[in-house]
This record gives structure tokens, sequence and C-alpha cells, in this order.
């Protein structure tokens, strides 16, 4: 009766999405967004900047409503063209790789976002955290303008289709 009481409490779609609102929320804790009764006392809005796989991971789990109400203002693709919105907070959530790390560091050279999140949904290697540093340095001509940059590692690498139920997203795998 115990563990049965424990896994009815096991909801790892719920505790998924509750990972990914806290994700946003931090980002407009950072830039002076609080939250008061669940009201916001200034509306941080932000950019949800995704790669592909992240899309895939957070489709099921968070609707296009949903974002609004936590203050996404767009939800973009890392791989497409970008408009820039200085006003608003880029939240970044990808898988850790040199590419995708050239790419915010390109965003956040060209000043893209007021503010940027950067989220990487896997276990972060160093060499990836040292690239992005090498590619915003290159791109920018002051080096005292290096912004800062709160990255952090998510671990979200799975995809939470029901309450017990997830898929690793595994392709060709048997």
């Amino acid at each position: 009766d115990i563990l049965e009481g424990r896994m009815s409490k096991l909801d790892i779609r719920e505790s998924t999405r509750e990972a990914v609102k806290a994700l946003l929320a931090s980002a407009s804790e950072s830039v002076g967004g609080d939250e008061i009764g669940g009201v916001s006392e200034r509306v941080v809005w932000k950019v949800l900047v995704l790669d592909s796989s992240s899309r895939e991971r957070l489709a099921p789990l968070i609707s296009v409503n949903e974002l609004r109400r936590l203050g996404v203002a767009s939800h973009l693709s890392l791989e497409g063209e970008r408009e820039s919105l200085s006003d608003a907070v880029g939240v970044y959530l990808c898988r850790p790789s040199n590419e995708n790390a050239k790419i915010i560091a390109v965003d956040v050279a060209a000043q893209r976002y007021g503010a940027w999140h950067i989220n990487f949904s896997a276990r972060t290697e160093r060499v990836v955290l040292e690239a992005m540093a090498r590619e915003l340095a290159a791109a920018l001509d002051d080096q005292a303008s290096i912004p800062r940059l709160p990255v952090w590692d998510r671990h979200l690498e799975y995809i939470a289709l029901e309450p017990r139920l997830f898929t690793l997203g595994l392709k060709n795998t048997l």
C-alpha cells in the first residue's frame, strides 16, 4: 500500500510541465518580474527559442495558450531566422552542441534580446561552454561588453506522454 501511494504521486508528465514553468519563471524573476498571488506585477515578455528536439519534447506538455499565460510572446526555431526583440528576454532551450552554442553566441553578440537565459536539455560538457565563450568573444569587438549569461542544465531529454509514460525519442533503435 505504501508503494502504491508513492506511485500514485509520481507523475512524470506533470513534473516535467512544472520544470518548464520554473524555467520560464526564472527568466522573469531575474529581470525584475515578480509574481504575487499568481499575478505578475510587471509582465516580462519572453521569446522561447527551441531546437527541433526541444520542440518535440515540449509539444505534448504545454499549449501555445499556456505559453502566452507564462509570458511567452513568441516561440521560434533556433535553426531558423529570428528578428530582434530588445524588450524581451531570450529563453533558449536546446541540446548542448557546438553548433547550438555558436548560434546562441551570434544572437548574443547581435543583441537580439534584452537579456538571455540559456537552458541546455542535457548535461553540458565543458567544451561546449568553452566553444560558446570563444564564439562570443570573437563576435564582440569590446571584450568588456560580454553580458552575463545564465546557463543551466535542465535534464529534459525525454518526451513525457502521460503521467507514467515517457519515451527517450531515440531514432532507429530496437
